[in-house]
């Protein structure tokens, strides 16, 4: 778990670490300073805006915080479904490496198929956040020419683990029992996947 020191009232406002401020920023400043040049203008100009109302901006405003309250919630959604997905994926690799082990008892069947699993994880974070993360996957699968050419390499991932199980099958390694449990949990591992992609 990640703890992080709890900033007081004055740091929260100079946290930019997770802040959109410094993305918001040049928007912030671009506008002031068009605020400041129309006031100066009509400053300068003498200008009467006394018959002006302030209904379209009231208007403008209500319309403005309907929209930023939903766009906030679908963040959010998305944001809670990302985080339970990827617990849920926790979940499903423990009990993917428990069932491993324990039906696949001999180290050089389970192992594989384990390291194919983190690299499995490895490859689907750098699917979701664009990023190239083969060199993190070759940690465990070794560089491997079949990965690194695939379009979803996640997914070539789960079909690897999928001929490893049904070839411990087709040698008598496991039963039919032992391959339907197996299999479940790459099933429920490509379901976490379809729902990250989503």
């Amino acid at each position: 778990m990640i703890v992080r020191p709890r900033p007081n009232i004055l740091e929260l406002f100079f946290v930019m670490r997770g802040s959109i401020v410094p993305r918001i920023l040049p928007h912030i400043v671009g506008f002031a300073l068009y605020a400041a040049a129309v006031v100066a203008l009509v400053s300068w100009l003498a200008l009467d805006l006394s018959s002006f109302s302030i209904a379209p901006f009231g208007l403008i405003g209500i319309t403005l915080s309907i929209y930023l309250g939903f766009r906030n919630n679908a963040a959010y959604d998305r944001w809670w479904e990302g985080r339970r997905l990827w617990g849920q994926l926790v979940y499903d690799m423990r009990n993917l490496a428990r069932a491993a082990t324990a039906l696949l008892e001999e180290r050089e069947r389970h192992r594989p198929l384990l390291m194919n699993a983190l690299a499995f994880c490895h490859l689907l974070r750098g699917q979701l956040r664009n990023v190239d993360a083969t060199p993190d996957a070759s940690a465990f699968i070794g560089s491997e020419a079949g990965v690194a050419g695939s379009a979803n390499r996640a997914d070539e991932m789960l079909r690897r683990m999928g001929r490893q199980i049904g070839a411990a099958r087709g040698e008598g390694v496991i039963d039919s029992i032992g391959y339907r449990i197996l299999d479940e949990r790459l099933a429920g591992l490509a379901a976490l996947q379809a729902g990250c992609e989503r």
